[in-house]
């Protein structure tokens, strides 16, 4: 019983660090990355909501001056939120489903549209028959 308890605890361990630690050092990854790319001129989205573009960088003291329509402010830069500039280069894929609707909407307006074209010339047959 004692060695199932230390390979339950071990389990456990293990599933905490696949759901838990090695997500969160991803997301510290990418952040990273993206802290390093910043550049004067990219358009940047802070925590506090602030939109505004970079219009200088002090890797040394880790701040930066912000141009938010004429007003320049100084922040830390990790208050950064996001990149909007690499915000617009992800295109938003189509849902499926909509994808499918609109394919269907498509296929079922040509019969309809046929339909009424053969039905047009019997009803001009039947209003000649009665006159």
């Amino acid at each position: 019983m004692n060695s199932m308890n230390i390979l339950l605890i071990l389990g456990l361990f293990v599933v905490m660090y696949f759901f838990m630690i090695r997500p969160q050092q991803q997301q510290q990854k990418k952040r990273v990355e993206m802290l390093s790319n910043l550049q004067k001129g990219s358009e940047v989205i802070l925590r506090s909501g602030l939109h505004g573009k970079i219009d200088s960088l002090d890797n040394e003291n880790k701040t930066m001056t912000i141009d938010a329509d004429g007003v320049y402010m100084t922040f830390e830069q990790s208050a950064i939120l996001s990149i909007v500039a690499l915000d617009k280069h992800v295109e938003a894929k189509p849902d499926k489903r909509e994808v499918k609707r609109e394919e269907k909407a498509v296929e079922s307006e040509a019969p309809v549209e046929e339909a009424v074209a053969s039905e047009t010339p019997a009803e001009d047959s039947a209003t000649e028959a009665k006159d």
